[in-house]
């Protein structure tokens, strides 16, 4: 038998982890402190397994939510608003490093090729994505992968 009390107090807790390693990932990544960061990882998926299973839970079990008081239920409704907030700050972080380390790797891919007379590029191959699209828009056809530049 589930108690609604440890199922839903376990969600909130792990929340509430997810919410701080993912504002330290953040600072990192903002501060270019990556050799840091692969262990902020290793705990930030080892949450994100852990959140996942017990939403599952409670999904799968909606009663355990009613047994909340209403003042509790408003508390977990903001304590869930802030955990989107820092998760989609959290991917554009990452986002944004991906991006420049891109340009860099673009750019030293460029300037071999110049160097050795190959093609003619120029500049960017896309436009940057913004927003929740970064995550979920492909690149256009004509956009070259790093593996394959190199």
């Amino acid at each position: 038998m589930v108690n609604p009390h440890q199922t839903i107090e376990m969600f909130t807790g792990t929340m509430e982890d997810l919410m701080a390693v993912m504002s330290y990932e953040i600072t990192l990544v903002k501060a270019r402190r990556y050799s840091e960061l692969k262990q902020v990882q290793r705990k930030k998926n080892r949450l994100s397994e852990s959140y996942q299973r017990q939403q599952t839970v409670l999904q799968e079990n909606p009663d355990l939510l009613a047994t909340l008081a209403p003042e509790d239920r408003n508390g977990l409704r903001q304590k869930f608003a802030q955990f989107r907030e820092i998760l989609a700050d959290n991917m554009l972080a990452i986002r944004a490093a991906h991006d420049a380390t891109e340009k860099v790797i673009q750019a030293v891919v460029t300037d071999i090729k110049k160097r050795h007379g190959i093609g003619d590029e120029s500049g960017s191959i896309y436009k940057p994505r913004r927003g929740y699209a970064a995550y979920t828009a492909a690149p256009p056809p004509n956009a070259t992968s790093v593996r394959q530049a190199l």
